[in-house]
């Protein structure tokens, strides 16, 4: 079994070094690292160089210009030759006994495409409920079983070599969830209480300013919600949706907004005024 631990990467090579070292201290090796560079202009190439010397797994390093954390991604699932893969962002770290961990649950659940493990804080705190003994879809572990928190998925070559992320021109960014949706329609995830993640988050990074960097990428943004609405959620969900949906479309381009006006649903229509004063009260008030 071998497993891909795909990292994109962005002006993030102070942050490296504690990572290879998670990967370094893993108690099995049947891995290889992928390290998709998207345009850093620090050192992040001479890190790695550096302080991946004499390793006991395969590395791969590639760079391309600035394009987002998604066409990234895009790039390493078709780098990737494991059988599984799993992301780790650059700012974050595994338990020394992930690999281990992955091989030995997709070993007890053979006919699971998709696993998700438990993430702590650097400082050991849970993300959120982790809930686990569930076999279900990701949607319906969020708005069913209201999980919450970030967990980490760990895929199956037959689900990462069949989804890509929408890429859009000019635009830096498209939602991740808007491809984990997509696989929860087809795929069941099996919930597990193993913890193989160890997460920081940045004051720089995606999540800190999430707002600004949807308003940027309004045509991922406003695909994203439409798909959602589509998705067997709960109706006050879809209702949220909508005002999320509409308060991005004064970001998005004309054919788009009059494309997907000719499908208003009834939630589009009620949301309107909701999804107005909801953006008038971020610019205005």
């Amino acid at each position: 079994m071998l497993i891909s631990v795909v990292t994109p990467t962005y002006n993030r090579a102070h942050l490296l070094e504690r990572l290879i070292k998670s990967l370094k201290n893993q108690t099995q090796f049947n891995f290889e690292w992928i390290v998709i560079d998207d345009g850093s202009v620090d050192n992040t190439k001479e890190v790695i160089s550096e302080l991946t010397t004499e390793s006991k797994f395969t590395i791969k390093y590639v760079y391309q210009e600035n394009q987002g954390k998604h066409v990234a991604l895009n790039v390493s699932f078709s780098e990737a030759k494991g059988d599984y893969l799993i992301i780790l962002d650059s700012d974050d770290i595994l338990a020394n006994n992930a690999i281990e961990i992955i091989e030995r649950q997709f070993n007890l659940a053979k006919d699971i495409d998709i696993i998700s493990f438990c993430n702590k804080t650097l400082d050991n705190k849970d993300v959120g409920n982790m809930l686990h003994g569930f076999i279900c879809s990701q949607l319906e572990y969020s708005y069913k079983y209201k999980g919450t928190g970030d967990r980490t998925e760990v895929f199956s070559k037959k689900v990462y070599d069949n989804y890509r992320f929408p890429v859009f021109s000019g635009e830096k960014f498209c939602p991740e969830a808007l491809v984990w949706n997509r696989m929860a329609l087809k795929h069941k995830t099996k919930y597990v209480k193993d913890v193989i993640y160890f997460c920081e988050y940045q004051v720089n990074g995606l999540s800190s300013k999430i707002i600004e960097i949807r308003a940027k990428s309004p045509n991922a943004t406003l695909l994203y919600y439409r798909e959602l609405l589509n998705n067997p959620i709960p109706k006050l969900e879809k209702i949220k949706a909508c005002i999320n949906y509409w308060r991005f479309v004064c970001h998005s381009n004309k054919p788009l907004v009059k494309k997907t006006l000719g499908a208003i649903t009834f939630y589009d229509f009620i949301s309107v005024p909701f999804g107005v004063l909801y953006f008038l009260k971020d610019k205005y008030l």
